[in-house]
């Protein structure tokens, strides 16, 4: 059962990202049937497997992020728009179960390995899809007109945590495969224009090196292959691409003074929307304006997960919302700092903490509550902040014996 909750899963994002992307066509209720389906194989999982910890051992983290869920229905008859506020609702009701699925999978599996494997292959097949299908402009660029310029950016962004997660440096080809992927992916940014993407990926891999466990830098340092193939990706990149790169929206808008001038502007009216916001939530203290209150009174979204939560959903639903947050860096950090592990699990833990470092950074331009994308991250971070053991299937031998399996 949970090959098929993963298996779900796996449909309802790539449907999302990558068959829409190459057909202009999702699955016809992909993602009701594929989210239905991954919640329902979630339970019959866990009462099949006889281990039903996983599914009743929730954390504070979700229990605080289901009482979110219930009080933005509660509130929906006081909103600004109470029909948008009850389609806001369950709309997030959906991603909850993305965030719950997630958490299951990842604690059945012990690790994360899962979600990143899934979507290492999502990104690397996303950005050749734009690179193939849609070729390279000056113009900015997303994925498909359903994903956004900045949603682009976040999944090449999230694609870059994955690989390096997976990276374990045995072999000299796979450092070569890592500097490649991260060479892809930030090829893509350059191509969406999105700056807060260049700064998060550089963000994420300069925290990693700085508190990165020293024998990380011996294994990747090992390879005398590793860094022949490194000086002619550097080559490559100089001589080949940074031509390329020039005529990127990206390019335009760091080094050209009409368009940085442009993008100031829009710097400047996010700071307006933030303004908004903030006077929304003193008008709106206790309820806000609801789930898609700000969107229906200004025409736009507040670009920013923490000013869009206050503003609709009042003091009591930012404290719900953002306990999760506050819960999971703490017992990230804790995790961050126990030397105690294995090598790998602790350099892991280090490289989960920053990257969620680079997701609080992202909600500042991002509404983590109405993105796909953003709520499965958070469903992986709760799960990497708990003690993530591979579970024991208690079995009863023919001679009467318990036996405990690590499976």
């Amino acid at each position: 059962m949970l090959k098929l909750c993963k298996f779900s899963l796996s449909m309802l994002f790539i449907n999302l990202y990558i068959i829409y992307a190459l057909t202009g066509n999702y699955i016809p209720n992909g993602t009701l049937i594929f989210g239905l389906a991954s919640g329902l194989f979630m339970i019959l999982d866990s009462l099949s497997s006889g281990d039903i910890r996983f599914f009743t051992d929730i954390r504070p983290e979700m229990y605080t992020l289901i009482g979110f869920m219930i009080w933005t229905f509660v509130t929906v008859p006081l909103a600004l728009n109470p029909s948008a506020s009850l389609t806001g609702a369950f709309n997030f009701l959906q991603k909850l179960v993305f965030v719950l699925v997630i958490y299951y999978i990842c604690r059945r599996d012990g690790s994360l390995k899962y979600v990143t494997i899934l979507f290492a292959f999502i990104a690397v097949s996303a950005a050749l899809i734009m690179i193939f299908m849609q070729g390279i402009g000056s113009k900015r660029m997303s994925l498909s007109d359903n994903i956004t310029i900045n949603q682009t950016g976040n999944l090449m962004v999230l694609g870059t945590f994955c690989v390096l997660y997976l990276y374990k440096g045995e072999k000299w080809y796979s450092f070569s495969a890592l500097v490649g992927a991260i060479s892809l992916f930030l090829f893509i940014i350059a191509l969406t224009g999105s700056r807060k993407s260049l700064l998060a990926v550089i963000i994420l891999i300069g925290l990693f090196i700085i508190i990165s466990p020293k024998k990380q830098f011996i294994i990747t340092a090992k390879s005398f292959f590793s860094l022949i193939v490194l000086s002619i990706l550097i080559y490559v990149l100089f001589v080949k691409v940074t031509p390329m790169l020039s005529d990127t929206s990206l390019y335009a808008r760091l080094f050209d003074e009409r368009v940085s001038t442009h993008a100031n502007e829009s710097n400047e009216g996010r700071i307006l929307f933030y303004q908004y916001a903030w006077n929304d939530f003193i008008s709106n203290p206790i309820v806000g304006l609801g789930i898609e209150g700000y969107l229906i009174k200004h025409g736009s979204y507040t670009h920013s997960a923490y000013m869009e939560v206050l503003a609709c959903t009042g003091i009591l639903g930012t404290i719900l919302y953002f306990t999760s947050y506050v819960r999971t860096f703490l017992k990230l950090w804790k995790k961050t700092w126990n030397k105690t592990v294995e090598f790998f699990e602790l350099r892991n833990n280090r490289l989960v903490f920053c990257f969620f470092i680079v997701f609080l950074y992202i909600g500042l331009g991002i509404g983590h509550l109405y993105d796909n994308l953003s709520m499965l991250e958070l469903g992986m971070f709760i799960a990497a902040g708990c003690e993530l053991t591979a579970p024991q299937e208690v079995h009863v031998t023919q001679e009467g014996d318990v036996v405990a399996d690590v499976g």
